[in-house]
């Protein structure tokens, strides 16, 4: 997730000059059916909710980062233990989107609509569903990579434009924008070694890549050994 991405979750749930306090980013790429850069929400509403599609290493931080600052999260995975997990990292409900027919639905059942909701996996159907969850004037960030045969997504710019939505691209992160970025988490006691589920050696590193399309995997896993 870029420094951009971090920023947007923080915002959602900090007035406008507590988020001043996050260090800037460059913004990602922005589809918008606005032409003003003003909150997708007015500083003060006290209900600010989130949806996280994927429980995966990405999905977990953006889910620990967003409860850390006071949202409600609403975790989305089709892997029950993955959604039990998200809850044990500050998410206040769970969508196993294996058992739900219509996630997006249930996300505006539970909430009215997220003001921000994050695709953590890259999928053109999670894309949308994601999109589909918002609120009125919700802000959905892309993190998850879309490739190959699934590199294309078909937006529902009907909604877009009738609900002035904004689509969101987040793409890594610059280099030397990490001490900032890492000096913020430290001040809000975000503890990161939750999200360590397994440590393996560089060799043993292959065969994770190689079935890393199998979502089997809990949390994030680091390369220890070298």
């Amino acid at each position: 997730m870029s420094l951009h991405g971090v920023q947007e979750i923080v915002s959602l749930s900090l007035s406008a000059a507590d988020a001043g306090s996050v260090p800037s980013a460059r913004r990602g790429s922005r589809i918008s059916a606005t032409t003003t850069s003003s909150p997708a929400l007015p500083v003060g509403v006290p209900s600010r909710d989130l949806s996280s599609s994927g429980c995966g290493g990405g999905g977990l931080s953006a889910i620990l980062i967003a409860s850390a600052v006071g949202a409600r999260v609403i975790a989305v995975d089709i892997s029950a233990e993955k959604v039990e997990l998200a809850r044990s990292f500050g998410a206040s409900e769970g969508v196993n989107a294996k058992a739900t027919p219509h996630v997006a639905r249930e996300i505006h059942r539970i909430c009215g609509g997220a003001h921000l909701s994050v695709d953590a996996v890259g999928h053109p159907r999670i894309s949308r569903n994601s999109v589909k969850s918002l609120r009125k004037r919700g802000r959905h960030i892309q993190i998850g990579l879309t490739i190959a045969e699934e590199r294309s997504v078909s937006v529902p710019m009907d909604m877009v434009i009738a609900w002035e939505l904004e689509l969101l691209g987040s793409h890594g992160i610059q280099s030397h924008r990490y001490a900032d970025m890492l000096t913020w988490v430290k001040e809000q006691k975000i503890d990161l070694k939750r999200l360590v589920h397994r440590t393996v050696s560089l060799e043993e590193s292959i065969d994770v890549l190689v079935n890393m399309d199998s979502f089997t995997g809990l949390g994030v896993t680091v390369i220890d050994e070298f």
